[in-house]
């Protein structure tokens, strides 16, 4: 995998990761493959990881919880650990870092998820789009 991205140029500035560790992310990606959501996901963040100057990682489920950034299956183990592996509260794992002094300076943030989302009453909501 690494030698496949080693061409690639680094991303400039600080690279946050958000990666959903909820129940859903156990599910396999196919009927017949042994691969699950979680695998696909800690792969993208190993790879993530090499080509970020700078990089901030977390997970959310029930919660949101900052990751240290650690390199190879080290980080993969980190991220499936950090957390039960429960609800996916997306909405508020966004809420969260954006309150959090340690993800004020970062350039961007790529979500890895399924999206088997939680619409929960936590919501800031704005007018409705309806008509």
């Amino acid at each position: 995998m690494l030698k496949g991205i080693a061409g690639l140029e680094t991303l400039p500035g600080v690279t946050g990761l958000l990666v959903d560790v909820s129940g859903s992310m156990n599910y396999k990606l196919a009927k017949k493959g042994e691969t699950t959501r979680m695998d696909a996901a800690a792969g993208l963040a190993i790879l993530l990881r090499e080509k970020a100057q700078e990089f901030n990682v977390a997970t959310f489920s029930d919660k949101c919880v900052t990751v240290a950034p650690r390199r190879g299956f080290a980080l993969r183990d980190a991220i499936v650990k950090s957390q039960e592996h429960s609800a996916t509260y997306l909405k508020r794992a966004l809420f969260a870092l954006n309150d959090s002094p340690d993800w004020k300076d970062v350039t961007r943030v790529i979500v890895v998820t399924d999206e088997q989302s939680h619409p929960t009453g936590f919501c800031r909501r704005g007018p409705s789009r309806r008509t």
